[in-house]
């Protein structure tokens, strides 16, 4: 057997395992879309300069509002140029869409492709400690992260402990008038480490079916019942979580 979890905070010690069974754990191998992995080597060519261009996203509804409140503090800091927006299909925050500023640019609901490219252009991304910080890690994209549900403190923590991220902790609780600070903080002092290993990922995950003795294929539309009835399952239901 062989367990898969890409979270940075994943640890063997979390894990009651028999003897046959390999743990595959962390960045290294992370299950994310290959352009991530594709793009990875544009964003080690960028020159570190200031932080001009923000990247925001909060998931599929962000149902708090975060992106709003941070998109407020933002536009009142003068040394950022440019906002990049990025809103979920289930988001029905107009306050957002309200706001006017010629450095705000808001998308909805956008391809794959086109969320690295907004990523590769931020010199500084703020996003909840979920599978988008898991994407910015993997890019090496410097990002600040909070969170606010219980599933995502795992993620949190490890970015955290690795130095992949700066901490804005439980965001329930956040001061969102010390955004500015924090902003002139990272850009002066914070030692942000850029995961180096992107490029293996491809790699590790194909020796782990190599090890299961086990072949890859694309999966075909004859799949669709089988799919449908295995996340179904009661153990794969038990052990999922609802966000």
């Amino acid at each position: 057997d062989v367990v898969i979890n890409h979270s940075p905070g994943a640890k063997n010690e979390d894990y009651s395992i028999e003897p046959y069974t390999k743990l595959a754990l962390g960045l290294n191998y992370a299950i994310v879309r290959e352009s991530f992995l594709e793009n990875k080597k544009k964003v080690e060519k960028k020159v570190k300069k200031k932080i001009n261009n923000i990247f925001i996203s909060f998931g599929g509804s962000d149902k708090k509002g975060f992106t709003f409140k941070f998109v407020q503090e933002l536009l009142r800091i003068d040394t950022i140029a440019k906002i990049n927006v990025v809103l979920g299909a289930a988001n029905n925050n107009t306050e957002i869409e309200n706001l006017k500023s010629d450095k705000l640019i808001v998308y909805n609901k956008v391809s794959g492709e086109k969320m690295v490219e907004l990523m590769i252009q931020a010199d500084l991304a703020i996003v909840p400690a979920s599978t988008v910080s898991i994407e910015l890690a993997i890019l090496g994209i410097p990002a600040m992260v909070g969170s606010y549900v219980e599933n995502q403190k795992n993620i949190y923590n490890g970015l955290i402990e690795n130095k992949f991220a700066y901490p804005l902790g439980d965001l329930d609780t956040f001061d969102f008038p010390s955004l500015r600070e924090k902003v002139y903080s990272f850009n002066n002092s914070f030692d942000f480490i850029s995961f180096k290993s992107g490029v293996n990922i491809k790699r590790n995950i194909i020796k782990l079916f190599h090890f299961l003795n086990t072949s890859i294929r694309l999966v075909e539309e004859k799949d669709i019942n089988f799919i449908y009835e295995l996340v179904n399952q009661n153990t794969v239901r038990r052990n999922s979580y609802n966000t």
